[in-house]
């Protein structure tokens, strides 16, 4: 990749999450390599060759991945001062007809039920790793957040109000880049779970979710991990602003209310 490409990817690192930079250069890299074997220039790209690219993933690629390379390729473009020909009306154009043959129906995950959560409870043991399982399959459930979410909780994070009502701070998330921050509320039974993992594994702070090894032994790291609800309740946990990403997590699955 052009090195003036990856410096420029390289001084966006704070300002983006390293999930987006990842993407970014997975993305444009998959172009490059196209435009290497095809003796075309990758940077700055012409209509020309952006519509040879598309031309050539027509049954290889989805148009939703294509959209995802497009959006890389116009960052990169637009970032280092040089005109995008990735938003040209012949590009758009050559989309939406690919986009109406096509269709833009994508693989999504089977969303989690309380009827799969609880199975997966049912078969976990008093080990540490059996605690922890409940307590993740939980939180997971409960907050509905990311693996790389779920293992940014730390202990402090979770608050017992006066009133009984049990709370779990989200600092940051891919939907919420600046970190102004959400509370989630939890069951007791999630607690109970929860505390009960902390309890066996004696952690009195830091991360919640944390791995342990083969002779029973905790870290001190974080876990590294690479459901039914009303729409209001699973935009509001989820962090979800848009009604269409919401309805594509649980098209197929049959929602329940929370418990």
């Amino acid at each position: 990749m052009d090195r003036s490409v990856e410096e420029m990817l390289s001084n966006l690192e704070g300002a983006y999450s390293p999930n987006t930079l990842k993407g970014y250069r997975c993305d444009f890299r998959v172009f490059n390599r196209f435009c290497s074997e095809n003796d075309l220039k990758p940077f700055p790209a012409s209509v020309s060759t952006l519509l040879k690219y598309l031309e050539s993933s027509i049954g290889r690629r989805r148009p939703q991945t294509l959209n995802r390379h497009l959006a890389a390729i116009d960052k990169i473009h637009v970032m280092l001062g040089n005109d995008s020909s990735a938003k040209h009306q012949s590009v758009q154009l050559f989309m939406r007809r690919m986009k109406r043959e096509y269709g833009l129906h994508s693989r999504q995950a089977e969303g989690s039920t309380r009827e799969i959560r609880e199975q997966l409870v049912g078969v976990t043991d008093q080990s540490l790793q059996g605690c922890r399982a409940r307590a993740l399959t939980r939180l997971a459930y409960e907050s509905m957040r990311r693996g790389s979410e779920l293992c940014t909780f730390v202990v402090d994070d979770i608050q017992k109000k006066a009133n009984g009502t049990l709370l779990l701070y989200l600092k940051r998330s891919k939907t919420d880049q600046e970190g102004r921050g959400m509370w989630i509320a939890l069951s007791a039974k999630c607690l109970e779970a929860v505390e009960e993992s902390l309890s066996l594994a004696k952690i009195q702070s830091g991360p919640i979710l944390r791995a342990v090894n083969q002779h029973g032994q905790v870290s001190e790291n974080a876990l590294n991990l690479k459901s039914g609800g009303t729409l209001p309740q699973i935009m509001r946990r989820g962090g979800w602003k848009s009604l269409a990403i919401v309805m594509r997590y649980t098209e197929q699955t049959d929602l329940q209310p929370m418990e």
